[in-house]
């Protein structure tokens, strides 16, 4: 059941490896997380993401990459240099079904691993335990 004298909740940023608080749900409601958005926008970076409550609970994990990388080859005849692409996902827009459930009073914590710059929105509403 929403709460409905603040229902909404939605919170962003950037992150490069490091871990981070995104909010504390408070001590009289749970948060549900409902939508999320991932997106980096780096040439040649592999990123994992986890998402979870501050008592160590994970809640969602995500891999992007980006990859744009050359390939020069020197043959007897020939003189080839290819660009090379693989760059799926650099992105994730996920809405989901039942929500991802912060308990009254535990924070929502976002990890990098990689290295990568990654943008990210998370947006939810309060809810009554």
């Amino acid at each position: 059941v929403s709460y409905g004298a603040n229902p909404v909740i939605s919170a962003g940023g950037t992150i490069s490896s490091e871990t981070r608080t995104v909010f504390t749900a408070p001590a009289d409601q749970m948060v549900v997380i409902t939508d999320l958005l991932l997106s980096m926008n780096s040439t040649s970076c592999a990123s994992l993401l986890n998402i979870g409550t501050s008592s160590g609970i994970t809640l969602a994990a995500a891999k992007l990459h980006s990859f744009s990388d050359r390939i020069d080859a020197d043959g007897s005849y020939h003189y080839v240099r290819a660009a090379l692409t693989n760059s799926q996902p650099s992105s994730i827009q996920h809405a989901f079904t039942s929500g991802l459930p912060i308990p009254a009073g535990a924070s929502l914590e976002i990890s990098e691993a990689g290295g990568c710059t990654v943008a990210y929105t998370l947006s939810g509403y309060y809810a009554q335990h």
